[in-house]
Order: C-alpha cells, then sequence, then structure tokens
C-alpha cells in the first residue's frame, strides 16, 4: 500500500509518498508571498495546495501515482468533538 503524506508549511508544501515503510518520492513545493496572500487562513489554502500537489505529482519524471489503493496522511484535520472535551 502506499501512503501521501501532505505537511503544509507557512510558505511550502512538503509531500512524501511511502509503500511498505520506505520513502519512494518526496518533493518540498515552495509558494511565494504572492501565492498565499489572498488566503486569511491555511486551511482556507487547501484547495490551492491541491492543485499544486496534483500537478506536480502528474510530471513526467515523477515516480509519484496515486492509485485507488494509496491512503492520504494529511496535515489538515479537524479535531474529533470527543478530544476537544477531553
Amino acid at each position: 500500500m502506499r501512503i501521501l503524506a501532505i505537511n503544509p508549511g507557512s510558505t511550502s508544501t512538503k509531500i512524501a509518498v511511502f509503500e511498505e515503510n520506505k520513502e519512494i518520492f518526496t518533493k518540498n513545493l515552495k509558494h511565494t508571498v504572492e501565492e498565499l496572500a489572498p488566503y486569511k487562513k491555511i486551511i482556507d489554502q487547501y484547495d490551492f495546495r491541491r492543485d499544486v500537489i496534483v500537478k506536480n505529482s502528474r510530471q513526467p519524471r515523477s515516480r509519484f501515482q496515486a492509485s485507488r489503493r494509496s491512503s492520504v496522511a494529511a496535515g489538515w484535520s479537524n479535531p474529533s468533538p470527543a478530544a476537544s472535551t477531553a
């Protein structure tokens, strides 16, 4: 199984693909201040960053190829109600 890990930072998005606990692809996608300026919060950048990731995953020399069996671990998550009341 392949796992896509996404780490959205303040001016970059780091992505990596793991297969059977081995890293097979990694890339640091940098964003300019101008590209990020229209967004107030990092969650507002979701569509922008998703599009950058998809574009970079389709480059001809990319070893990253998504499949239906791939899992995704992303930096964006909403805390569960149970976690916020604990």
